[in-house]
Order: structure tokens, then C-alpha cells, then sequence
């Protein structure tokens, strides 16, 4: 059956499916596209126009991002000292406890993700293979300054919440990398990435891919069409998304000389996994995968009608297909495990439980009238 729907025409329901991805977290070819291009995607909405509740409203709005506010402004911004050892917020012991128990219905290759993510949540997540380049200092990209209110308003709540050390006067290390920093924007928001593919010559990203990387394997808009399809009219979607996805794991204490950025004059340091590192990507994604898949065991779900896409985690099933219990397992999984997941969103966007129709990966799926549509705002002219 898995061959013959791969032999498929990419058309599904009433017309063939748009497969483009709208992730919470893009994939790494997306994010090697925004390093390598410094012209950010085009935004439906300008970003001047938008002006987002903002998590830190005592901060003064500067009349620019590129120097140091002075004493006033720092003494009103969070601070965070460089972690002594690594911690995480998720409950690592909970995880090992579900691996143990299911070791013997799980697949080898999910076993030894699951080992790899103890070892991240417990020791951090390593950039050894990058460890041999010297410190530096590297001038932000002009995305940066272009969205420095709301990128300064994105780092106080990463300060805030530990995901972020600083703000330091002097270098906390002796070789530290200061990276470029750039920002790249989307419909609603900005997405900050530290450039660890610059410079070109010889960067932290080329060393990481000497080594070998696992591959990312992600489903798609096509294949949610393929699930609902051979499930029918009474087919019933869910999706889950997590929040900080990337900030669920810790780096490992010598790798962070590696995840320094300036900003307004002074130093920071990334703490947990980034945006920018080709590594990210395959490290967070053993994680997500471990969950989905333990989730499925324990409800007893088919896990061929998972379409997990990093951070995001939809579902199909019908009604005699242990859907619900699949759904409030996961929950439950991801509360004991201390793991954020984005609330129910009432248009069934961003997030829902158990519903007939949907939005999946920019796609609007209705399972009654086995019919989907591109919601407008997701329309390039």
C-alpha cells in the first residue's frame, strides 16, 4: 500500500494539493535558504503594520537598533547568568520510563533517538564536530536593526526565560563566537537565527557537516489529503504544535563559546538549540519523533495516520480508530514530560483537538465534504 501511494499523482479529495509547508519550525533547507539569501520571504502583511502585543512594554521603543541605549535601558532588561550545569525543564526521567516500557514494540532506530535525546536533555546537545574554530566577531545582518523592536522584545523573553544568558558588558569566554545575527520576517512575527553558516569561507555549519547528519524525514500536505481520503467522510484531524520547540534542549556547556551574538552593544549567549545550526534540526526532531511515537504505543494508534512535521504533530483517524485516546495521550504525555504545547485555537489553525475540518501545513482540510482549500492568507500575489 506504502508503495502504490507513492505512486500516486500529488492529487487528493476534490484537486490536487498545494504541498507547500507552513511550519511552526521550517525545515533546514528553508532555514540554509534564509542564510544564504539575505532578501527575506515576502510577507503578506508589512511588519510596520503590525504591532504585537509585546511581552515587555517597560522597555523604552528606541529611534534605533544599532546603539547602546545606555545604562536606563539595561537596568530595565532581564539578565540571566550563564548556566553552571545543564538543566532542562522537560522530565527526562518520565521519558526514560516510556522508552523502558515500550522498548520492545519500538523500532531500533526510534530506541536509539530516544537515547540520543536523554543524552541532550541530560548532558546538552553538542557542536563538538565546530569545536577546533577559533573565537571571532561578526557584524549583524541588516534584518536585525530593520526589526530591532520586535527582536529586542523576542530576546528579553528568551532572557526572561533562561533560554538566553547575558546581557554582558566583556566576553563570559576568552574565544567566544560572536555570530551574525539576522532576522528573518514572516506573516505575524519575526524569527530570529543566529548565522552559523557565515562566514562563507569557514563556518561552524560547514565543520558540522563534515560529520554525518540523520536525515529529516517530514510528511505532507499530500499525504494528510491521502489519510483523509482512504478514511472518508467520517474522518477526524487533530494537530498539536509545540511552543519553544527548539528551547526544550540545552547545549552542552563547551559549545557555548560557540551561540554568541551582540545586540545594542552588549553580549548575549544562546543556551539551548538555535535556529541557524545545521545540527538543530535532526536534535529537536528525535525528540519530537520519540514522543509521537510513544504516544501511539500507549494509545494503541496506527501511527501511519500521524503526519508529524517537526514541531507540529497532526493526526487523522476514524471514529473506531482510537483517535481520541491517540489525542489525549499525547496531552498527557507532553504535560508529565513539561512540555509546552500551543492552545486550541478556535478557527483550528494553529492548534486543535479532534475536529472534522482543519488547517494542515497551509492547507484547510473539510473531512465531510472531502474538500480543502488554501486559506487566503496564505495567497503569494
Amino acid at each position: 500500500a506504502g508503495s502504490q501511494r507513492k505512486k500516486r499523482r500529488i492529487e487528493t479529495l476534490t484537486g490536487p494539493v498545494f504541498a507547500g509547508h507552513d511550519l511552526g519550525l521550517p525545515p533546514w533547507p528553508t532555514v540554509e535558504g534564509w542564510l544564504k539569501n539575505p532578501q527575506p520571504p515576502q510577507a503578506i502583511t508589512p511588519l510596520s503594520s503590525i504591532d504585537p502585543e509585546r511581552k515587555f512594554p517597560d522597555l523604552p521603543v528606541l529611534n534605533n537598533y544599532t546603539d547602546d541605549p545606555g545604562a536606563h535601558f539595561w537596568d530595565l532588561f532581564p539578565t540571566h547568568e550563564l548556566p553552571l550545569k545543564i538543566s532542562s525543564d522537560v522530565d527526562s526521567g518520565y521519558l526514560s520510563q516510556l522508552l523502558e516500557k515500550h522498548r520492545d514494540a519500538l523500532p531500533a532506530r526510534i530506541i536509539s533517538m530516544g537515547n540520543r535525546t536523554l543524552k541532550n536533555l541530560r548532558s546538552g546537545a553538542d557542536l563538538n564536530a565546530a569545536q577546533s574554530l577559533p573565537g571571532g566577531t561578526f557584524k549583524n545582518a541588516t534584518s536585525a536593526h530593520k526589526n530591532g523592536r520586535q527582536f529586542t522584545d523576542t530576546l528579553a523573553s528568551w532572557v526572561a526565560k533562561g533560554y538566553v544568558s547575558g546581557p554582558f558588558l566583556t566576553p563570559p569566554f576568552p574565544d567566544l563566537r560572536i555570530n551574525r545575527l539576522m532576522v528573518v520576517e514572516q506573516r505575524t512575527k519575526v524569527r530570529p537565527i543566529l548565522d552559523l553558516s557565515y562566514p562563507d569561507s569557514d563556518c561552524i555549519n560547514s565543520r558540522l557537516q563534515e560529520v554525518t547528519l540523520r536525515k529529516v524525514v517530514m510528511s505532507s500536505a499530500a499525504e494528510v489529503g491521502f489519510s483523509i481520503k482512504d478514511i472518508g467522510p467520517s474522518a477526524i484531524l487533530c494537530k498539536m504544535d509545540w511552543k519553544d520547540a527548539f528551547k526544550t534542549i540545552p547545549i552542552d556547556l563547551n559549545s557555548l563559546r560557540l551561540q554568541g551574538f551582540s545586540w545594542l552593544g552588549r553580549i548575549f549567549i544562546e543556551n539551548r538549540l538555535i535556529f541557524g545550526s545545521a545540527k538543530s534540526v535532526s536534535d529537536f526532531d528525535d525528540f519530537a519523533e520519540v514522543v509521537a511515537r510513544l504516544a501511539a504505543a500507549e494509545a494503541n494508534f496506527p501511527f501511519r495516520w500521524t503526519h508529524r512535521t517537526l514541531d507540529d504533530l497532526p493526526a487523522t483517524g476514524s471514529p473506531s480508530s482510537n483517535i481520541v485516546n491517540f489525542t489525549n495521550t499525547y496531552l498527557h504525555i507532553c504535560r508529565k514530560l513539561n512540555v509546552k504545547l500551543a492552545d486550541e485555537c478556535p478557527d483550528n489553525i494553529k492548534a486543535f483537538y479532534l475536529s472534522s475540518h482543519g488547517t494542515i501545513l497551509g492547507i484547510s482540510f473539510d473531512s465531510p465534504n472531502l474538500s480543502w482549500r488554501i486559506n487566503e492568507d496564505k495567497h503569494i500575489f
